[in-house]
């Protein structure tokens, strides 16, 4: 009687689809605008090139959009294959089902952050920066989205023992990029003068607030 081996990696057939539509968005982004890329990894380290991204395009051009959904689909992924990796809980038998629900759940976290910044900057009556911090949230967001797509894949389709090593690095670089982001949203905050009350009551209501809640629906379980 043949024996059955342990899978080497932790692919399914639905991974490859998701993939493909990833790297479809970027391709599109090339097509419709060939320098939009370029220009947006420029703009996460250069001040100067974020301002004139934000006076230069409308916030609903199509590349935008795209590339958001690019970071929900893989900063989905990378979730997905990180609770698969490390055995966590869950009470979803199907993975396919497992990764919808982590999309809908990061989609609904960036949306209610989206609509809290607009309702806030409307009951204060002015922007107080907050145009420039939704901005490079999702500039950052976008850019991240496009680094997780090779850490997802080495993760899910390298061999099994090297996952948990791969998913550290990445979440190295998301630990990163989330400091950088609150880190300048503050110094401008600071720049232009914003309430410490506003400040403090952003960071617990948008920034920590989800990842209290995301660990808590991971450990629910």
């Amino acid at each position: 009687m043949e024996m059955l081996r342990p899978p080497i990696n932790q692919s399914e057939d639905w991974v490859v689809l998701i993939f493909v539509v990833c790297i479809s968005i970027i391709a599109m982004v090339r097509v419709i605008a060939p320098l939009r890329i370029s220009k947006m990894f420029s703009a996460v380290f250069n001040i100067l090139v974020l301002r004139q991204l934000m006076r230069e395009e409308n916030p609903r051009r199509q590349e935008n959009t795209l590339l958001n959904i690019g970071f929900v689909l893989s900063f989905s992924l990378l979730s997905w294959i990180s609770i698969r990796s490390f055995h966590l809980p869950t009470p979803l038998q199907s993975n396919f089902l497992l990764f919808v629900v982590l999309v809908f759940f990061v989609a609904a976290v960036y949306l209610l952050k989206m609509v809290f910044v607009r309702l806030v900057r409307w009951f204060a009556g002015s922007d107080c920066g907050f145009t420039e911090y939704l901005y490079n949230t999702f500039l950052i967001n976008r850019v991240v989205g496009i680094l997780l797509l090779p850490f997802a894949a080495l993760a899910i389709y390298g061999q099994i023992h090297y996952a948990q090593v791969i998913i550290y690095a990445a979440l190295s670089m998301l630990t990163a990029a989330y400091l950088y982001r609150l880190g300048r949203g503050l110094l401008n905050a600071a720049r232009i003068g914003i309430s410490p009350f506003y400040i403090f009551f952003y960071i617990c209501t948008l920034e920590i607030l989800p990842l209290l809640m995301g660990y808590k629906v991971a450990t629910l379980y």
